[in-house]
């Protein structure tokens, strides 16, 4: 009976390279003893121990090469998927999605407005995307020009592509654009791979051609909580459209070098506070330790008239509305940083996601 061709991969597959004493030592199976006509037993070649060096630093250097590759092109972090968005003078948030649901937050937005709007249960049904189930992570930069996302998640293109052209929208070259709420903003969205897709909400069509994948930036912040902003001084300055009771605050933070707020699970004695309660932080870098003391005491200077006026009026801080977490702040320096935090209640959590807080 004939013996069955081999191809070269199947050959190739089935031989085994091991290092043994500075030598190489090639397994040659049977079957391609009988293809190549090759003598069956073990070819040893006799390796010097700095080639045997140079063959591990090959084959590091190599992993390290494919690493980089697969981060570039299937980003996760923070920071690369930062890189993708067009960050100057940006203000950014980052929102780790899996952690928020994990710790129950997303369930408090299932009975939110927005989430029982028709036009969102309809975005559902024909896109078959809902981001209580199917969304990872967000970055986004909010800049002048529009608001820039990468978005990790499960996405279904071609539904979301017919969802974009059934409401006035059009694709083309992979770019789908479709009227936003008001003339003046286009949403524009594509996939930057099968996890992630770019999202611009601009004046412009094509707007995610400005987002794209980029290597990250080495001097990026750590980010290790699931909810992030960095807001630029610039922006703290034009503080007209704040919330009421926010805006001096944001004045004595508009001189700071550098202002980060951070959301995490609040970290107290069980029973304490109920399940899904947060804290709020602050991290502000300042231009010296004069600097940052002076600001720390502002701080908690405004937060102590903020409550003094409030029991001159005979109010009393209500933990469901932006009262209750502002009077409850408290700040410390720590030589150039200004360290600010506020426990925030589940139920104000709860008041916001309806549309409640005040």
């Amino acid at each position: 009976m004939p013996h069955r061709k081999f191809s070269i991969d199947e050959c190739v597959a089935e031989l085994l390279f091991k290092l043994r004493g500075g030598k190489v030592v090639i397994c040659r199976p049977q079957a391609c003893t009988r293809h190549f006509g090759v003598p069956s037993g073990l070819l040893t070649v006799r390796l010097r121990p700095w080639q045997v060096a140079a063959l591990i630093i090959a084959i590091f250097g190599l992993g390290l090469g494919v690493l980089s590759w697969y981060q570039r092109t299937y980003p996760t972090r923070p920071a690369e998927l930062f890189a993708c968005l067009p960050t100057g003078d940006a203000t950014l948030v980052w929102l780790d999605i899996d952690l928020l649901r994990k710790g129950g937050i997303l369930e408090m937005l299932d009975s939110s407005k927005s989430a029982q709007e028709p036009e969102y249960i309809q975005f559902v049904e024909q896109t078959g995307f809902d981001y209580k189930r199917d969304l990872k992570s967000i970055a986004a930069a909010f800049t002048k020009s529009g608001t820039y996302y990468a978005i990790r998640g499960t996405f279904n293109w071609a539904k979301m592509a017919a969802y974009a052209t059934s409401h006035g929208g059009a694709c083309h070259d992979k770019i789908c654009d479709t009227p936003g709420s008001t003339p003046e903003r286009v949403l524009s969205f594509r996939l930057l791979n099968s996890g992630l897709m770019a999202l611009a909400v601009t004046k412009d069509r094509g707007a995610t051609s400005r987002i794209e994948l980029r290597r990250p930036a080495g001097n990026f912040p750590a980010i290790d909580h699931p909810v992030w902003m960095s807001v630029p001084a610039a922006t703290l300055r034009d503080a007209k459209e704040l919330p009421a009771g926010t805006k001096s605050f944001a004045t004595l933070l508009s001189n700071a070098q550098k202002v980060e707020f951070s959301a995490d699970a609040l970290r107290t004695v069980q029973g304490a506070r109920p399940a899904g309660s947060l804290e709020l932080t602050a991290d502000v870098t300042c231009a010296s330790a004069a600097e940052a003391t002076a600001l720390s005491n502002d701080l908690n200077k405004t937060t102590d008239l903020l409550r003094r006026m409030m029991e001159r009026d005979g109010q009393r801080p209500s933990a469901r509305d932006l009262s209750g977490v502002l009077v409850a702040g408290t700040f410390r320096s720590q030589d150039r940083r200004v360290l600010g935090s506020w426990p925030v209640e589940r139920v104000f959590v709860e008041s916001l996601a309806g549309g409640d807080a005040r």
